[in-house]
């Protein structure tokens, strides 16, 4: 019994040691925001780093821990306002008269080979326009030939440094721009029934990745700086989708969705976790939107194709007005 007692109470201990360091850790989120480097880490690791609070909050109370319970509050509290939306029946607003278009964003994992199951999952989702990321050449080879029925209209950028990148398309492809900072990115200009549609793919490096040395994040702005740079200086229509490598607390996805509308936070249900598939405890594949468009429906696919990565899926309506 005395063995159990102190299992108990170390138990309780960390417990509540978790508790405090969350508590101090959304306190200077709050305040400080990334200012402070260390808070990078706790904001790219979130909402996850904070689930066990939802375990520990009941099972305190049950053991009549009182003070462990206490100090699991703002965790809970900060999930809740984080996240609350998330789960609250969504009002998609009415449709404009225009052309409705589907986009899948799709992380193929340098080291998946498993080809056939990803174009098993492009098929099925059978989306207008495709957005990969981590194309090699092996995938480059296999898909195009694969997929060339479905996408006339494809922009292949195969390469294992950086990570390729590719665009699979219904409609016309009338300019394709790639480019590289750390990682490499993709801009197509589409032709959407005579309007000119640009579409990004990008691939932003996360920070823990960086070539040049391990929790460099001077590479991540860098890249961040330049899309930002160049999505600002976009007129008409404009999407922009990808696995950001961010989660949605960061002051790197507040950039991006302080311009453009989130698909998936606008239209979709639930945390939207897309990584890694094994056990999806990180959202960093998103689709973007601008003003020309309607989301009506965005969700995380159900396969991932032997990938690390889940797609995301988003339907949108484009304004012919």
């Amino acid at each position: 019994m005395d063995r159990l007692r102190k299992l108990g109470s170390a138990l309780a201990g960390l417990a509540a040691l978790y508790g405090l360091t969350m508590s101090v850790c959304l306190f200077f989120h709050m305040t400080i925001g990334e200012r402070l480097r260390p808070m990078m880490l706790f904001t790219s690791a979130l909402p996850a780093i904070l689930f066990p609070a939802l375990a520990l909050l009941p099972l305190a109370l049950l053991r009549r821990r009182w003070r462990v319970a206490l100090v699991q509050v703002p965790a809970v509290v900060a999930l809740v306002l984080m996240y609350g939306y998330a789960f609250l029946p969504k009002t998609v607003p009415a449709a404009p008269t225009g052309t409705e278009i589907s986009v899948l964003t799709f992380n193929i994992s340098m080291s998946n080979r498993d080809f056939e199951a990803v174009g098993q999952v492009i098929r099925n989702a059978n989306a207008d326009v495709v957005a990969l990321q981590e194309v090699n050449r092996a995938a480059y080879f296999y898909l195009d030939d694969d997929l060339a029925d479905l996408y006339p209209y494809r922009a292949f950028h195969p390469d294992n440094t950086p990570p390729g990148q590719a665009v699979l398309s219904k409609y016309p492809i009338l300019e394709d721009n790639y480019w590289q900072v750390e990682r490499a990115h993709q801009r197509v200009i589409l032709d959407v029934g005579g309007q000119r549609l640009a579409f990004y793919n990008v691939h932003p490096v996360h920070f823990s990745l960086n070539r040049r040395s391990l929790f460099n994040f001077d590479g991540q702005q860098r890249e961040v700086d330049d899309i930002v740079d160049r999505l600002t200086n976009e007129q008409g229509a404009l999407l922009v989708a990808g696995d950001f490598n961010t989660t949605d607390q960061t002051e790197m996805y507040f950039r991006f969705a302080g311009l453009l509308g989130d698909t998936f936070r606008s239209a979709g249900n639930g945390f939207g976790m897309t990584y890694p598939a094994w056990l999806p405890l990180a959202r960093l594949d998103y689709v973007f939107y601008n003003a020309d468009f309607v989301p009506i429906e965005a969700r995380v696919w159900a396969a991932a194709g032997g990938s690390e990565h889940y797609p995301v899926y988003a339907r949108l309506v484009l304004s012919s007005e």
